[in-house]
C-alpha cells in the first residue's frame, strides 16, 4: 500500500539530524531529486505509511523545479538517473563499519507514455531516518529551497535549523574550524574572505530571500585573527522586527500565500497594512492566529486568520470573507451561525469573533 501522493511545492521535507552532516556531499541535482523523494513522508505522522516504493511523478518533478524546463525529455530523464544514481554512490554511513545503501531500485516506468514515474524503492534500512520521527529532526517546506542555485545553500540552511531549534536557540558561537568541518570545507577555503564569500554571505542571503528564516552573523576575532562566527537567528513571521521594513511587505504577501488567503483580499490586507504602518503588527499576528486556531479554531485557517487581520486592520467587507463588519455598531454580522457555534465564540477570550458572537447573542436575548 502507498500513502496518497503529496506534490505539491509546500511537501513537508523531514530529516534526521544523523543525516545531516552526510548530505553535504550530493550534487544540487541529486539535493533536488531527494528532497523530492523524502516529501513522499511525513516522518511527524510515525508507521502510518511503510511502504518503501516511491514512484514520483517527472512532470510534477519538473514542474516543482522550473530550473529544468529548458531540458529535453530525453536528457531530463538521464538527469533524474544520473542524480539518483549518485546518490547511490554515496551511502549512509551512521557507523564507520556500517554503509545504508538508499535505493533497491530506479527504473523508470512508461516512459513511452505521456506521464512516464520515477520508481524508486528505498531500502529497509534507511527507513528509520524518515519515519516515526519524534526528536533530532529538522523540517521546512520544499517552496523554500527550491530556488537555491547552490548545493552549500541547503547545507548551510540545514546546519542553520538543526542548531536554531524552531527557536529554542536564537543566537549560537561556533569556532571557525568546527563550522568549516561541519560545513564539509575543512581542507577548502584557507583564507577568510574565501569562505565568507561562498559559505556564508551567499547562501545566507539566499535563506534570507526565500525561506522563513532571517539570519545575521557576527565575525568574532582573537586580535587581528577571526576565529569564530555568532549566528543570530529569527522566523521572520514570528519577529518581525529582523526584518528590514521595505522588505515586510514581501513577507506579508508570502506567508498570505502560503495560507491559501484569496489575492484580492491579500492585496487588500498589504495596502492597509503599509498605509497604517502595521506591517510588522500583521505578521506578529500569523504565528499568534496559527497557535489560537490550532487551540480554538474550528474549520480551515485561512478564514480564521483573515478575520484576524480583518480586526487588525479594521478593514471594510472584503470578498470571501464572512462575517463582515456592517452597520453603525461596527459588529459583525453573525446570523449564519448557529447559536451553538456563538456560544462557543463567545466562550473562546482568543477567538476573533468572540467580541462579535457576544454582542449578537445579548441582541438576540433582548429581541426575545
Amino acid at each position: 500500500m502507498t500513502k496518497e501522493n503529496n506534490y505539491g511545492l509546500d511537501g513537508l521535507i523531514v530529516k534526521h539530524h544523523k543525516t545531516l552532516q552526510h548530505l553535504i556531499t550530493f550534487t544540487l541535482e541529486e539535493r533536488r531529486l531527494f528532497d523530492f523523494c523524502i516529501q513522499y513522508y511525513d516522518s511527524r505522522k510515525g508507521s502510518e505509511n511503510n511502504a518503501r516504493e516511491l514512484r514520483l511523478p517527472v512532470a510534477e518533478f519538473k514542474k516543482a523545479y522550473p530550473q529544468f524546463k529548458k531540458y529535453r525529455p530525453v536528457d531530463f530523464f538521464e538527469l533524474l538517473i544520473n542524480a539518483a544514481i549518485g546518490i547511490q554512490k554515496k551511502p549512509y554511513r551512521p557507523h564507520k563499519k556500517r554503509a545504508v545503501f538508499w535505493f533497491t531500485e530506479i527504473d523508470l516506468v512508461d516512459e513511452d507514455t505521456d506521464d512516464p514515474v520515477f520508481k524508486i524503492s528505498l531500502t529497509k534500512g534507511i527507513m528509520p531516518f524518515f519515519l516515526g520521527l519524534r526528536e533530532h529532526y529538522i523540517s521546512y517546506h520544499r517552496s523554500e529551497t527550491i530556488p537555491f542555485a547552490k548545493p552549500t545553500s541547503y547545507t548551510v540552511f540545514e546546519y542553520i535549523q538543526e542548531e536554531f531549534q524552531d527557536g529554542q536557540c536564537p543566537q549560537w558561537r561556533v569556532d571557525l574550524l568546527v563550522l568549516k568541518d561541519r560545513l564539509g570545507v575543512a581542507n577548502k577555503y584557507k583564507r577568510f574572505p574565501a569562505f565568507d564569500k561562498y559559505c556564508l554571505k551567499r547562501p545566507l542571503k539566499e535563506i534570507n530571500d526565500h525561506t522563513r528564516l532571517i539570519v545575521k552573523y557576527d565575525k568574532l576575532k582573537k586580535g587581528r585573527k577571526i576565529t569564530g562566527i555568532r549566528f543570530r537567528v529569527a522566523q521572520k513571521a514570528a519577529d518581525p522586527s529582523v526584518i528590514d521594513t521595505e522588505d515586510q511587505g514581501k513577507v506579508f504577501a508570502r506567508e498570505m500565500d502560503r495560507y491559501k488567503i484569496i489575492p484580492v483580499v491579500a492585496q487588500k490586507f498589504l495596502t492597509l497594512a503599509e498605509k497604517q504602518e502595521k506591517t510588522g503588527e500583521a505578521l506578529a499576528l500569523i504565528p499568534k492566529c496559527k497557535k489560537s486556531h490550532k487551540k480554538h479554531g474550528e474549520g480551515s485557517f485561512a478564514p480564521y486568520l483573515a478575520a484576524s487581520l480583518q480586526r487588525l486592520l479594521e478593514a471594510p467587507s472584503l470578498p470571501g470573507m464572512d462575517p463582515t463588519p456592517t452597520g453603525s455598531t461596527g459588529y459583525s454580522d453573525m446570523s449564519a451561525f448557529s447559536n451553538e457555534q456563538l456560544k462557543k465564540f463567545a466562550e473562546n477570550p482568543s477567538h476573533p469573533y468572540q467580541a462579535d458572537a457576544a454582542h449578537y447573542l445579548k441582541t438576540q436575548d433582548k429581541k426575545e
